[in-house]
């Protein structure tokens, strides 16, 4: 049977325009070839007309916007500096610099997606319609000149890549999610262009300046290595290729302090919210480890040449490590972070959920290529070595699942999320959520791989002679299902994966 006759029998029928359809507010996003031939050039033509003037959000709905994305998105994915960013929006510097109107336009987008406000939508979407729920933000995105986002200017290239970044986000839950893999780039070559990859940009002593170019280059590393591993393309950035340090470990409060000398200090006993992104990106460093030795076209010892170290020896030692690190790794989570489904601070509660869901995610990524070798297994010694690896990498993959998706399955229950204290409700599977549901960073596909994974395991179970509870195989199934439900009322992408 011909693929094209599979995908008309049988997948065209189900999907559901909503989550699939290009609409026309988001059209403009779509990068056509000719308009990439700009990239093949030495010199940009120059603009044919002016760009239009930017157009904000009326004052009290953008300052709503703002709080909402750095109450949301700052906290779990640390890009801005509250103080710095309002002391520029108070200046009104966002009417007179476009490449900061820009990431204020980007910032209101993100904050869009947990407002309930009517003025966020896009105008012509019809009322009462799931396409009006994911127009929020598109009218703030749609002002943002993608094209032009790779002219290198050392002035402004610190907003150019935190809107990169924030654009991003904003589209891989959309359905016009092309343009981000080659954003991702852009921002890493402009980052690049100024040193922000280096342990020594803008000297040793901590600065605003320093930690935000730190905080930018880290996001785009964390993008990278997740816009990768979705799209199944090359990475952008290669851990040899930079050393820089992780975050400081201090609230962003204490960033700045009339004496130079208590700039950059956490108060004794205080716990830093930053503490959680700091071990995040350490696991992100694993999960490039895996990337590189695992999914790589090219593995290291074919790289060396030495075709020998190919195999279960090669493998089985990458995969040791790479358990050994997680192991470790998991060990040192803070104390304030460790998983608790009744922790009373909510936004700790948040932060722990992120990253254990993404351990188990990186676990699956781990494992997931032994469940089946990759290649025809040719001697007698490696049936029996990926005989053995199939079954402890299947009871890893599915035990990482079915915890993702625990975990995940009480994030979406915590009720107090409906309090005023979070601004914004969570999804909950057995009523209907008050507000806006609240989708944590690439929850939805995190959930859909573990969902694909227990689907698997039932599947492989069968195959590999193992007793497999099918009743609660499925039950887990339907629950993820039921989640990515109230994910999809804003995010197009979660609408796509059932």
């Amino acid at each position: 049977m011909q693929l094209a006759d599979v995908q008309e029998t049988h997948f065209e029928g189900k999907k559901r325009a909503a989550f699939w359809n290009i609409y026309p507010v988001c059209s403009s996003l779509i990068l056509n070839p000719s308009d990439l031939t700009i990239f093949l050039q030495w010199q940009c033509p120059p603009p044919q007309s002016p760009l239009p003037k930017l157009s904000f959000p009326p004052h009290s709905l953008l300052m709503s916007l703002i709080d909402l994305f750095f109450v949301h998105r700052n906290l779990l994915f640390p890009l801005l500096h509250r103080p710095t960013f309002q002391r520029d929006l108070d200046s009104c510097l966002h009417e007179r610099d476009r490449s900061f109107g820009e990431l204020v336009l980007s910032v209101c987008a993100l904050g869009a997606r947990f407002s309930s406000d009517e003025r966020i939508f896009d105008d012509d979407a019809p009322m009462n319609s799931e396409e009006r729920g994911h127009s929020a933000g598109w009218k703030y995105i749609n002002q943002i000149d993608i094209l032009q986002m790779q002219e290198t200017n050392p002035a402004n290239a610190l907003y150019k890549v935190q809107t990169i970044c924030s654009l991003v986000v904003f589209l891989s839950s959309t359905s016009s999610p092309g343009p981000i893999w080659i954003l991702l780039s852009i921002g890493v070559r402009h980052a690049q262009a100024v040193g922000a990859h280096r342990r020594t940009f803008l000297g040793t002593k901590p600065s605003v300046q320093q930690e935000l170019w730190k905080r930018a280059y880290w996001a785009l590393i964390n993008l990278d290595s997740f816009t990768s591993i979705f799209l199944g393309r090359p990475k952008a950035t290669d851990p040899a290729e930079y050393d820089l340090d992780l975050p400081i470990e201090c609230d962003e409060e204490f960033w700045e302090h009339p004496d130079p000398e208590q700039a950059f200090k956490q108060p004794l006993g205080q716990t830093s919210l930053s503490a959680y992104w700091r071990t995040f990106l350490k696991l992100i460093d694993i999960l490039a480890f895996a990337q590189k030795n695992i999914y790589a076209v090219k593995k290291p010892p074919e790289v060396w040449g030495s075709s020998d170290l190919w195999g279960s020896s090669w493998d089985a030692r990458v995969v040791s490590e790479l358990d050994s690190a997680l192991n470790q790794w998991v060990d040192n989570i803070p104390d304030h972070l460790r998983w608790d489904p009744h922790m009373q601070n909510l936004v700790f509660f948040e932060q722990s959920c992120v990253l254990y869901c993404t351990y188990y995610f990186v676990q699956i990524h781990v494992h997931r290529p032994f469940i089946r070798p990759e290649r025809p297994l040719t001697s007698i010694e490696q049936r029996r070595h990926y005989s053995g690896m199939s079954y402890s990498s299947l009871g890893v993959c599915a035990n990482a699942a079915r915890s993702c998706l625990h975990v995940l399955d009480l994030h979406s229950k915590r009720q107090d999320f409906h309090s005023p204290q979070y601004l914004s409700a969570s999804l909950s599977v057995t009523s209907e959520p008050r507000l806006i549901p609240t989708q944590m960073s690439n929850s939805a596909v995190v959930l859909f791989n573990s969902a694909i994974m227990i689907l698997l395991n039932l599947w492989s179970g069968k195959r590999l002679g193992l007793a497999t509870d099918m009743k609660r195989e499925m039950e887990d199934v339907q629950l993820s299902v039921r989640i990515l439900k109230g994910y999809e009322k804003r995010y197009q992408n979660a609408g796509r994966m059932w």
